[in-house]
Order: structure tokens, then C-alpha cells, then sequence
């Protein structure tokens, strides 16, 4: 159980500050559509990445279900990524500073979590 928790955090941890230095990488001229366009795919290439990492953690801790695990915590992660755009354009008393950390927290409790709950220990 331990080794779950600690691979789908990992995870979380790795690909939450992929995507915000990424996010950071981006340019800050040019088209705005262009950049809204590319951070869907930058999304969807931040869950590949955790896939293979949580696929990868479960396969060295003899765990199954890591596609479950990866699924539940990707959607648990454009949930409360999308909320927290939301409410952070329609609120007046947003705070900016808060969203870096965020985006960094927000995929290590949603993977560990899905971790921790859909996975079993494989009997061999």
C-alpha cells in the first residue's frame, strides 16, 4: 500500500512541475490562440508521461492495475485543474501566488490517491 501511495506522488510530484515549467517555457508573444492551442497537448503529453511512470513503479513493486490508477488520476487532475481556472478567473480575490504550488500538489494527492485505491498487490 505504501509503495502505491509513494509511486502515484512521485508521479504527481514529477509531472505537475513538468507542466508548469513547461507552461512557463511558452511564449508570452505571438498569437493567443496558438497558445491556448497548445496547452491541451501539453496536458495530454503530462498524463502520457504519468502513465509510464506509474506503469513503470507498478510493474517494480508487482502491482496491477496501473492503467486504472493513471485514468482516475488524470481525471482527477483536469477536474480540479479546471476548477481552479475558474475560480481563479472568476474570483476577485484570487491569488497568484497560490497557483504555482497547486499545479504542483494538485497531480501528487489525484495520482496518489488514484494509487492508492485501485490497485492490488499481484499474487504470484
Amino acid at each position: 500500500m505504501v509503495v502505491r501511495v509513494v509511486v502515484g506522488a512521485v508521479t504527481g510530484g514529477v509531472v505537475g512541475a513538468g507542466f508548469l515549467v513547461t507552461l512557463h517555457q511558452l511564449p508570452s508573444r505571438g498569437p493567443a490562440h496558438l497558445v491556448f492551442a497548445a496547452i491541451p497537448v501539453l496536458f495530454a503529453f503530462w498524463m502520457f508521461v504519468a502513465g509510464v511512470l506509474i506503469a513503470g513503479g507498478f510493474r517494480l513493486g508487482r502491482q496491477e492495475r496501473g492503467l486504472w490508477a493513471t485514468g482516475i488520476g488524470s481525471g482527477l487532475w483536469v477536474v480540479v485543474v479546471v476548477s481552479l481556472v475558474m475560480a481563479r478567473t472568476f474570483s476577485k480575490h484570487a491569488h497568484p501566488q497560490y497557483a504555482e504550488a497547486a499545479l504542483i500538489l494538485v497531480p501528487c494527492v489525484a495520482y496518489a490517491l488514484a494509487a492508492l485505491f485501485t490497485s492490488r498487490r499481484r499474487v504470484v
